[in-house]
């Protein structure tokens, strides 16, 4: 409720990949859609400032590596969409600040660390607005240390908390004893429990590896760089290039030649037994080879359509999902995606929803008839949906209607749409169950299904007698 009375509006989304998503909501629901797999490491006071720049350099090829979460609503989006989506579903911003340079709360940041940790907690409180509040301890945090206590600091932690960087420095305490340690935020979960293991030891040792040439970032290479890599890794996986201490390297390339023999060193650095090292590393450098979850589950997403709606195309990918991971084979061991796979169990359709199409083709009352008897030609179909200006269903034109209407006539036709659509029509919703429907669907072979007055799909005779139903 804080962050959409701060926003003044809905929350709204709009993530553009090989699809496009476009949707608002009225609360921060949409970040419930994010999981990851969170890894936090306690730092040397003196090393704190270098090492969390290190984390952010290595951000973009970790990420890379590691994504798994490419569709969204049966949307196609980035290689990892929950970048995407976890900044835009909390962002309070509106369009009212387009000449105001304002952040989101989910960043990445904006410049390197120079002198101590201290800068980054002091630019999150300049530059966001409290969210939370608390009952606090009256006293301050320098009366606590007089009388022997450590602080908890705790108005800095609950604000830290509410600010949403994918490398979090967070003060804290445990053991009687004060620490800053840093939550790297931006990595998946899934598919598998090795898979979460197996990137662990990657940023593990990537951080534990930290040589000294990796100091002093900021007298080295532009934090945009930095920035650049990690959303080109969020977008393409993989497949992108990054830049690297000035040189363009392919992201595979990289991470086998350069990150992952600095990796087994910090590993090694930290005690890991070797066995251990092998086996985990040895999972990233399969999946390099083969394939990331997000490019898995992209292929087969596609290589499972088929022809059916997108709803029985994602139940296909996630059952087969399921059924690898059941075995706890890392994703880079799967076999892609195909049919002959399938049981046939899948398809447990009891909703509406579930087996319409979404992907419709529609005409307005005042377009010519011309116009909907030529869809109907382009589009192989037998009937075309009539909705108003705001998506409101008001007819249905059907082939056979308008062979009737206008005969074998080569000239074009006058008439509009509104004069000979059907306005009385047998319709659903997509909630409604399957075994609802009507035997007979009439002349136009298909029903509409409308939510809250709107047009939102069409289920064709065809369709589910493909299905079985």
């Amino acid at each position: 409720a804080a962050m959409r009375e701060q926003k003044g509006g809905d929350f709204e989304l709009h993530i553009t990949g090989v699809d496009e998503l476009i949707a608002t909501h009225d609360s921060i629901v949409f970040e419930a859609c994010n999981t990851s797999f969170q890894m936090h490491l306690q730092l040397e006071p003196e090393d704190a400032v270098d090492q969390y720049n290190w984390a952010q350099l290595i951000a973009g090829p970790v990420l890379a590596a590691t994504a798994n979460s490419p569709l969204l609503f049966g949307k196609e989006l980035w290689s990892e969409t929950r970048i995407a989506l976890f900044q835009q579903s909390i962002d309070v911003r509106n369009s009212s600040t387009l000449l105001r340079e304002q952040h989101p709360r989910v960043t990445f940041g904006t410049r390197w660390l120079r002198q101590d940790v201290s800068e980054v907690l002091r630019e999150d409180v300049v530059r966001f607005d409290l969210l939370l509040s608390a009952e606090l301890d009256a006293r301050t945090s320098m009366q606590v240390l007089d009388e022997g206590g450590i602080p908890a600091l705790e108005a800095l932690s609950l604000h830290n908390g509410t600010v949403y960087r994918w490398n979090r420095l967070c003060y804290g305490t445990g053991g009687d004893a004060p620490h800053i340690r840093i939550e790297c935020r931006y990595v998946p979960s899934g598919p598998t429990i090795l898979d979460e293991m197996a990137n662990m030891a990657l940023w593990t040792g990537l951080m534990c590896g930290m040589r000294d040439e990796h100091r002093l970032l900021w007298a080295k290479m532009p934090f945009r760089q930095a920035k650049a890599n990690f959303f080109r890794a969020a977008l393409s996986g993989p497949e992108t290039k990054l830049n690297w201490f000035g040189r363009l390297w392919d992201t595979r390339e990289l991470l086998e030649r350069e990150l992952l023999p600095l990796a087994e060193e910090g590993l090694r650095n930290v005690g890991t037994d070797r066995s251990d090292i092998r086996h985990y590393l040895g999972v990233i450098r399969q999946r390099l080879s083969t394939h990331t979850g997000s490019q898995w589950l992209t292929h087969a997403a596609r290589a499972l359509k088929q022809g059916y709606q997108k709803d029985i195309t994602l139940r296909r990918a996630t059952a087969l999902m399921h059924t690898n991971a059941a075995t706890g084979t890392p994703v880079g061991e799967w076999d892609p995606a195909h049919p002959d796979q399938l049981t046939g169990h899948e398809l447990k359709l009891e909703r509406v929803y579930q087996v319409m199409s979404t992907d419709l083709f529609t005409v307005r009352p005042e377009d010519l008839v011309d116009l909907a008897q030529r869809i109907m030609e382009w589009r192989a179909v037998h009937h075309v949906p009539v909705e108003d200006h705001r998506g409101a269903l008001v007819g249905m034109v059907v082939m056979e209607d308008l062979t009737r209407e206008l005969g074998s006539g080569d000239g074009p036709s006058e008439r509009t749409v509104k004069e000979v659509m059907r306005t009385v029509l047998t319709i659903m919703g997509p909630n409604d169950a399957i075994s609802d429907m009507p035997a007979d669907f009439g002349p136009s072979g298909c029903i509409p299904v409308v939510h809250e007055g709107r047009l939102v799909g069409i289920v064709s005779k065809v369709d589910l007698e493909r299905l079985g139903g």
